[in-house]
């Protein structure tokens, strides 16, 4: 187990080479101990094949990334053929069991050289691939056997077991090595070229690569799949004439045309623009996109138009990636982990871009990368749209005209279709500071209350281009969908009010349970919330408590809920109204937790909100 995770941990580093140390644990299901020890042994393998030593992985507290020449590696494993991974031991034993029609268990294990328990779990794999086709396997005392294949039946499972093998090598390792008798050990691959002709592939794929560069929007991937699935069934005794006529054919053309008669009990409309399915997904994705489209520009009041080369870039996007049968879950676990920060700023768009492509495309496989794929092509877009944007931003700083000057031609810099003006704290006046779309200011101007306030240290504003801009894509965003960030946090669903507990500890998991009924945590941070009551109280005076975790694990987003209790719980002797739970990953709650608290202080408010509780006076009170 030891040495396949290794080397499936390099194929992953030679295709991403940087990858979330976190994301690796995750999909191996390892600790990090365990991590760290496995890049020791890889860079150890990595240095005895080379001898130059400029091949290495180095770990770090969030990443792994692998630095060198990754075709010097992608040759040494292709001809060591002393381990097979789990995808081409598949394959060893159903075309060998194909073959001799019976074959025992020894001979394979002796074979592949691997450990009873391990040829066990293969057993397991392939017979739920076989029976998929209706295949049976059965364990007789004489040995592995199959039940009677048909044609078509052995076709698809070689097509399956061969996908999935070339897809464990990833796209780019399949497009370095260029051709296909590099993707095999010797044995399968010579095995496969005397059966099953696999040497046409090379040809078959630069044809239809170069058909599809010309004609159609088709990925990388999809070619590498199509490219198999007609290599194998030219191999079907019904297109004998034209695997014949294959040698004899030079252009791309010549093989399209041709093949259009072929024998296949599986769909290939991709290729041809004309067919009927190809037509009808064409409808779908246009569907999609008008519907997509109005969406976002409704999120944000008409007041953002997307332009016709992002929407052909999305178009293009979902016509080449759309079809692909089988999804990459690794990449899915980095998106998922990578973009989980901007899926919460960024909610309300999220929710859009997912519900339509769930909408229109839940019945393909790769729907999930899919929305996240269009994120990122909305993100991007978005962020230049900021620097374009013809948009008013006043700068203040305390003192002279000397910072918000320096500040104001900084941002210049940045915005150059934006109107920037500067202004010291002393000419401040209010009413002129709500005509700005953003008041970028690096002293605290609470008091004024202003919506399109965002207060940043003179260093960061000068230091920090990057970070600044995240933060005033972040705070525009809120401003053009009519939301502050606060309201997105405390919603009326999040409070209850006239509620009973039994002792304090029943009302932090009250609170809890709300959090996770509402998607904000896992079970688990209710664990963690009594835990922090155990170590440190949070009852902080006048009738409030505010009950959180020991820190962000078990948190899945942002979120703040508010229980109102009608008799007083006994907190230490103290008397306790409100429990205020919070749920946190990053800075999002603390502006609205400052008010809450703030109006908290007052003890007449206090006794007025015991008297008056209601929902809607909470939303009202704490979101300004």
């Amino acid at each position: 187990m030891k040495k396949e995770r290794q080397f499936r941990i390099i194929y992953i580093l030679l295709n991403y080479k940087k990858v979330d140390k976190t994301v690796l644990m995750n999909h191996f299901n390892i600790s990090q101990k365990t991590i760290n020890r496995d890049i020791d042994d890889i860079n150890i393998w990595l240095n005895e094949n080379n001898e130059n030593n400029e091949n290495n992985i180095i770990v770090n507290d969030n990443e792994i990334e692998f630095f060198g020449k990754s075709m010097n590696i992608l040759d040494k494993l292709q001809l060591d053929d002393n381990f097979l991974l789990k995808e081409e031991r598949l394959l060893y034993i159903y075309l060998t069991v194909s073959k001799d029609n019976c074959v025992t268990k020894t001979q394979l294990v002796d074979d592949l050289d691997i450990s009873p328990n391990l040829f066990e779990n293969d057993l397991k794999n392939l017979k739920q691939i076989l029976k998929k086709n209706d295949i049976n396997l059965f364990i007789t005392k004489y040995g592995v056997k199959f039940s009677t294949i048909s044609s078509e039946s052995n076709i698809n499972i070689l097509i399956e077991l061969t996908i999935n093998h070339l897809l464990f090598k990833k796209v780019y390792s399949i497009l370095k090595l260029n051709k296909i008798e590099k993707l095999f050990s010797n044995y399968i691959y010579n095995f496969l070229k005397s059966k099953y002709n696999i040497n046409i592939y090379n040809k078959i794929f630069y044809w239809i690569l170069e058909y599809t560069s010309n004609q159609i929007n088709m990925s990388n991937l999809n070619v590498i799949i199509l490219s198999i699935k007609l290599t194998f069934w030219l191999n079907h005794k019904n297109n004998q004439s034209i695997l014949n006529k294959v040698d004899y054919i030079e252009y791309y053309n010549e093989f399209i045309e041709t093949i259009k008669s072929i024998y296949i009990k599986d769909s290939i409309d991709i290729l041809f623009e004309d067919s009927g399915n190809l037509l009808q997904n064409k409808l779908v994705i246009n569907k999609f996109i008008i519907k997509l489209i109005n969406d976002i520009e409704k999120l944000f009041k008409y007041k953002v138009k997307i332009n016709e080369e992002i929407i052909e870039r999305i178009q293009n996007h979902i016509s080449s990636n759309l079809f692909i049968t089988n999804k990459d879950e690794f990449i899915l676990e980095e998106y998922s982990k990578n973009l989980s920060n901007y899926r919460d700023k960024y909610d309300e768009l999220w929710n859009v871009i997912n519900s339509n492509v769930f909408k229109y495309f839940k019945e393909f496989n790769n729907y999930e990368l899919l929305s996240y794929e269009i994120f990122i092509h909305i993100l991007v877009w978005y962020d230049s749209y900021i620097y374009s944007l013809d948009f008013k931003i006043l700068t203040v700083c305390i003192g002279g005209m000397g910072q918000s000057a320096m500040i104001k031609n900084h941002l210049n810099s940045l915005y150059r279709n934006a109107k920037i003006n500067n202004m010291s704290y002393s000419m401040i006046n209010i009413k002129e500071l709500k005509d700005y779309d953003l008041v970028i200011s690096s002293i605290d101007l609470s008091e004024y209350n202003l919506s399109n306030l965002l207060v940043l240290p003179i260093l960061m504003l000068l230091s920090k281009k990057n970070e600044v801009h995240k933060i005033i894509c972040e705070k525009i965003y809120r401003k053009l969908i009519g939301i502050d960030m606060k309201n997105s946090i405390l919603k009326k669903e999040n409070i209850k009010i006239n509620q009973s507990a039994k002792d304090k500890y029943d009302a932090i998991k009250q609170c809890g349970k709300l959090l996770e009924e509402l998607g904000y945590i896992e079970n688990k941070y209710i664990e963690s919330m009594l835990e922090r009551e155990k170590k440190y109280s949070v009852y902080i005076g006048n009738y409030l408590a505010i009950p959180h975790g020991m820190n962000d694990e078990g948190v899945i987003n942002d979120g703040i809920v508010i229980i109102h209790f009608k008799d007083p719980i006994d907190y230490d002797s103290n008397p306790v109204h409100f429990f205020i739970g919070i749920a946190a990953k990053s800075d999002n709650h603390v502006e609205i937790l400052a008010n809450i608290a703030e109006k908290m202080m007052d003890i007449e408010y206090v006794e007025n909100l015991i008297k008056n509780p209601s929902e809607d006076l909470f939303v009202k009170e704490f979101n300004f």
